[in-house]
């Protein structure tokens, strides 16, 4: 049915049986995988709120993301281009500086390493 917030509201416990549910299932269909993605990304995001341990528990490749600034958003979106840093810079009008340290926090609050990572991260869990 699509619900998320029924799982989040029920909190850590939760977290943690549909992270082993996960891991232990590999006959899901991709439509009840990438729902399984919506709901973990949701406890994920949610640890600002409430500080819980789940956050620790969920493995980087089906939790979600920090919540990614505007600007960040803005740049992860033109790493999906051929644009290099130099002239994602000259797009957005700020120093190629400012846009690597941009590039390193993506790549920080996102868990991945590359920017194909991050431009895949971000279409499983739909930020573009």
């Amino acid at each position: 049915g699509g619900f998320i917030r029924n799982f989040v509201d029920l909190g850590p416990p939760m977290a943690d049986l549909l992270v082993r549910f996960q891991r232990r299932n590999q006959a899901m269909t991709p439509e009840m995988q990438r729902h399984l993605e919506r709901i973990l990304a949701a406890f994920y995001s949610s640890r600002a709120r409430d500080a819980g341990s789940f956050t620790r528990t969920i493995p980087a490749k089906s939790a979600s993301v920090e919540l990614l600034t505007p600007r960040e958003l803005q740049i992860l979106g033109l790493l999906a281009t051929d644009l290099s840093p130099h002239e994602i810079a000259g797009e957005l009008v700020v120093s190629t500086s400012t846009v690597r340290t941009h590039i390193k926090n993506i790549y920080a609050k996102m868990a991945v390493h590359s920017r194909m990572e991050a431009v895949h991260r971000a279409g499983v869990l739909r930020l573009q």
